[in-house]
């Protein structure tokens, strides 16, 4: 992973971290409608999100996805489980999904550190 994307995700990370609550978390989908109908990430009627979900809705357009994915990868290689299977299990957490994601970022933040050291 190159600096610019690990801060690019790392800010990604904190970004989603601090937008998801409990009023606009979801499971089993991206994004929800206010009906709880299944809608697109990024559709305009989405109120709720999970965490990839949430991810692809507040990513730059001009990335196309690359950042996002990229956040799955360091997600999963931290974790050993993937962020839609740590967001949709039963037993599933928002805090701690939330906790975890910005841990990943502080995790990146602190790895570019070393690097320029």
């Amino acid at each position: 992973m190159t600096t610019m994307t690990e801060t690019d995700v790392a800010a990604l990370a904190e970004r989603v971290a601090g937008w998801l609550t409990p009023e606009r978390w979801c499971q089993g989908r991206y994004a929800a409608d206010a009906k709880g109908r299944t809608v697109g990430p990024k559709d305009k009627t989405a109120v709720r999100w999970c965490a990839s979900g949430a991810a692809y809705a507040l990513d730059v357009p001009i990335q196309g996805g690359v950042v996002v994915a990229q956040m799955m990868r360091a997600y999963h290689a931290r974790y050993s489980v993937g962020l839609v299977e740590d967001n949709d299990t039963r037993k599933a957490d928002l805090s701690r999904v939330r906790g975890r994601l910005r841990e990943l970022a502080a995790h990146l933040r602190a790895s570019q550190q070393e690097a320029r050291s």
